[in-house]
C-alpha cells in the first residue's frame, strides 16, 4: 500500500470530519472513566441510543467508587435501554471493583493492563487509549474494517476481520502521530462508515475518498 494514498486518506478523513463529524459527550471529554464507559455501551448498540443515556449514567455515577457501593440491579436499571444490561452491569461492576482494588481508583494508561479488564477488548483498550492518554491507536471495528478493505482492497484470510493482526497493524500504519489528529481521523472514519460507506447501499458520490477507493472503482467499470 503506498504511503501517499495513506497521507491522502489521512488528510480526507480528518478535513471531512471537521466539517460532517459528529460530536458525542464522550468524544468531548479526556476522562479515562467517561471514555470506558461510552466504550462498553457502545457495544453491540448504536451511538444514537447511547446518547440517550450517557450524560445521566455519568452524573449518577462519575467515578468507580461510587459505582462499587452501588447494587448492580440500579445500574442494570440505568442501562435497560441498550440490551445485555445484566452481562453490561455485571461487567461495569467488577471493572470499578478491579479499578478501586488495584489501581486506586485510577484507570491505568497501559493496554496490557487495560485488556485485563472484564468486558475490554482490544477495541476498547484501544479508545481509552486514544482518547484518554493520546496514545495513536486504531479503532478497529467492523465500520473502519470495511472503509479499510473498501479503498484498500485489503483481504484478510481470518473469517473474523477484526481478529487478524496483519489488518491491526495495518491500521496503525493509517493513524495519524499526533493525538489530535489520531482522534479525529478515527472519529472521522467510524462516522463515514456510518453515514456514507454503509453496509449496504453505500453514498460513494457524497465520500471525500471516492476517487482513490478500489470498490469505488470497480463499481465505475
Amino acid at each position: 500500500m503506498s504511503e501517499e494514498k495513506k497521507q491522502i486518506v489521512q488528510k480526507r478523513i480528518i478535513s471531512w470530519f471537521e466539517e460532517f463529524g459528529e460530536l458525542f459527550p464522550w468524544r468531548d471529554t479526556s476522562d479515562p472513566w467517561q471514555i470506558l464507559i461510552a466504550a462498553i455501551m457502545l457495544r453491540k448498540t448504536t451511538t444514537k441510543q447511547v446518547n440517550k443515556i450517557f450524560p445521566i449514567f455519568i452524573k449518577l455515577f462519575p467515578n468507580s467508587y461510587v459505582i462499587q457501593e452501588t447494587p448492580v440491579e440500579l445500574i442494570e436499571a440505568q442501562i435497560k435501554l441498550l440490551g445485555l444490561e445484566k452481562r453490561r452491569a455485571k461487567e461495569i461492576k467488577m471493572m470499578a471493583e478491579l479499578i478501586n482494588i488495584k489501581y486506586n481508583g485510577k484507570i491505568p494508561d497501559s493496554e496490557m493492563e487495560l485488556l485485563s479488564f472484564p468486558g475490554v477488548g482490544k477495541y476498547i483498550a484501544s479508545e481509552v487509549m486514544l482518547s484518554a492518554f493520546k496514545k495513536p491507536k486504531p479503532l478497529l471495528d467492523t465500520n473502519m474494517i470495511r472503509v479499510i478493505t473498501r479503498v484498500f482492497g485489503y483481504n484478510s484470510k481470518k473469517k473474523r476481520f477484526r481478529d487478524d493482526e496483519s489488518l491491526w497493524k495495518f491500521a496503525e500504519t493509517l493513524v495519524p502521530k499526533n493525538a489530535d489528529d489520531a482522534r479525529s481521523f478515527n472519529y472521522g472514519i467510524l462516522d463515514l462508515a456510518r453515514l456514507i460507506c454503509k453496509p449496504k447501499n453505500p453514498i460513494c458520490i457524497r465520500c471525500p475518498l471516492n476517487k482513490i477507493c478500489n470498490y469505488f472503482a470497480q463499481l465505475s467499470l
